[in-house]
């Protein structure tokens, strides 16, 4: 027989409801900074219990939170600022603790926190599904601290060019949107990283090549400092991928002729763009 087809329209991928049945997954600190250490006797409402502050915080109803009273006398002279972002299936942040009783608030310590309430995706492994000859978008948030520990708000967006051939393939990030960094001196509108994936539980890349993209118009790869992208999807899978992705990312920039070192990290997470 003969026959004849049109392309119409992909099926929308159908994405797991998030309901109080779901139970949270921390990330391992081979992901993220070890800093945080989390409470998981209850994995239902993870803990973040930071160094040196007595206060434990509830993940799973925390918001932005500064000036937090502590309930240890003893510590009274500390003060904490949380910012916690979310997707559909990531929860990510960053937070500082001050000391109050240095004239200059010297920042004590800081770090970056990420989970999700999806299983890990494991590519190699298992029966998970992989995405062949698909180009995947993850659009999500990121939140930041620079070096003199400002925090920052961002976007994030992740392209996937998954290889046909082979497990793994071509992986883009690019973060904008942080309002007022700069490097030398300039504002910075958007930083991207370029690296391979290849399959396994995560990626981690410490050396992807990194573009900087000024707000003076310029596009600059960047070269003498270190840079890092790491990640964990998640989800089982559907036909464009894994539902979601969270992780960190940093850049350290040295200056020229002695000038200060720039440096940024962040925490995001990014949800599956769907099929039209």
């Amino acid at each position: 027989g003969s026959f004849g087809a049109e392309r119409t329209r992909t099926n929308p991928t159908t994405l797991p409801s998030l309901t109080s049945a779901n139970r949270y997954r921390v990330v391992s600190s081979s992901i993220l900074d070890n800093t945080p250490a989390f409470n998981v006797d209850d994995p239902a409402s993870p803990m973040l219990s930071i160094t040196g502050y007595t206060d434990p915080f509830a993940l799973s109803s925390l918001s932005t939170v500064t000036n937090r009273a502590q309930s240890d006398p003893q510590d009274s002279n500390l003060r904490v600022t949380i910012h916690l972002r979310n997707t559909s299936f990531a929860r990510f942040g960053a937070w500082k603790l001050v000391n109050n009783t240095d004239p200059t608030n010297v920042v004590t310590t800081n770090g970056l926190f990420a989970y999700s309430p999806l299983a890990d995706t494991n590519f190699g492994t298992g029966n998970n599904y992989y995405p062949r000859r698909v180009s995947a978008e993850y659009a999500g948030r990121t939140v930041a601290i620079d070096g003199s520990h400002k925090l920052y708000n961002g976007s994030y967006l992740l392209t996937v060019e998954w290889d046909p051939a082979s497990i793994g393939g071509d992986v883009t990030a690019v973060i904008s949107g942080l309002s007022g960094f700069t490097i030398g001196g300039v504002g910075v509108s958007r930083i991207g990283f370029e690296h391979t994936f290849t399959g396994g539980a995560s990626f981690t890349e410490n050396s992807p090549t990194t573009r900087v993209g000024y707000t003076t118009g310029s596009n600059v790869t960047l070269t003498g400092g270190s840079y890092a992208h790491q990640g964990q999807f998640v989800g089982s899978n559907g036909p464009d991928g894994p539902y979601g992705i969270f992780g960190q990312w940093s850049v350290s920039q040295p200056g020229t002729g002695g000038a200060a070192t720039d440096s940024i990290k962040g925490a995001f997470g990014a949800d599956l763009v769907r099929a039209p």
